[in-house]
């Protein structure tokens, strides 16, 4: 087996993963191959980090290069570096794991189609690779301590400061709060760090807009509203399976999304398949007008 280093002396790239003759869980300390959804042509070695045994097919974080990647250990490690120069595994994503059975169709599509494992893996793994925490944020605020109580003499630049904050005023950075009261960043550093500032943590912004109240759709024809009707009912009564058929430019978009709309007014939510990527800008534009947001 041929192999080569991905970054020196910190992972190697092995052109061969098997599934077959692995352990389903590997213990701490263990020699893995992750397969990363890059345009490579196998698997990197990782170590299993302490204090956590990782399954075959566990989504993870690691180091590549200057940068971290989100891959999916694929197997036992097959390298010949020398396991003190392979990096671990920076830590699991609480995501569930990957089955046996996709990574040997994810390898199977990749060996039909002449394409790297990692290209065939890049599809299945979007929606993980964008899983990350949230940054954590915080806002600048007074802490309630007065400058009395703390020892400190009221100047003119600290003035500033606390009428700018006062009335429970926050500011996102130090700097914007600096630019705010018109005095240096050196004041706000100071303030925070005798106490006078606090800085508190606050929920980050959610990346997905909240839907709004559901806007009623076009007036639909008979026909229409009476398919659309059937699908309401069927919103909330459990698992079915309807067709909608129609000609092209009969509506069916529409009637729909009355259904899409009856979930959301419950409180529920919906999944939208679209046959073709051709339709995506057009189907998102009817989709904001009616709902008033950009689906997830």
């Amino acid at each position: 087996m041929s192999s080569i280093a991905a970054t020196p002396a910190t992972s190697e790239l092995s052109t061969d993963a098997p599934h077959d003759d692995t352990p389903s869980v590997f213990a701490p300390g263990a020699r893995v191959a992750v397969l990363l959804p890059l345009p490579v042509d196998g698997a990197y070695d990782y170590v299993i980090p302490e204090g956590e045994p990782m399954p075959a097919g566990s989504i993870v974080e690691v180091p590549l290069g200057r940068r971290f990647e989100i891959g999916v250990i694929w197997g036992e490690g097959k390298g010949d570096i020398d396991a003190k120069k392979i990096k671990p595994i920076v830590h699991r994503i609480p995501l569930p794991p990957l089955p046996d059975v996709s990574r040997r169709f994810i390898d199977w599509v990749a060996a039909y189609t002449l394409q790297q494992p990692g290209i065939v893996l890049r599809m299945t793994l979007n929606p993980a690779r964008r899983w990350k925490p949230p940054e954590p944020v915080t806002v600048i605020q007074a802490s309630g301590a007065s400058l009395t109580a703390l020892g400190l003499a009221l100047t003119p630049a600290r003035g500033k400061v606390l009428a700018a904050v006062s009335g429970g005023k926050t500011f996102d950075t130090a700097a914007q709060l600096a630019r705010a009261a018109g005095v240096s960043g050196g004041v706000i550093e100071d303030l925070i760090d005798k106490g006078v500032l606090k800085t508190i943590p606050i929920s980050p912004a959610s990346p997905y807009a909240l839907p709004g109240p559901v806007k009623k759709g076009p007036v639909l024809e008979p026909g229409q509203a009476a398919a659309a009707r059937e699908l309401v009912a069927k919103v909330g009564q459990g698992f079915s399976v309807t067709l909608l058929d129609g000609v092209t430019g009969s509506g069916k978009t529409e009637v729909y999304l009355d259904a899409v709309a009856a979930a959301l007014n419950t409180g529920g939510q919906a999944l939208v398949l679209l046959p073709e990527i051709a339709l995506t800008s057009q189907w998102l534009d009817r989709f904001v007008r009616r709902f008033g947001f950009t689906p997830a």
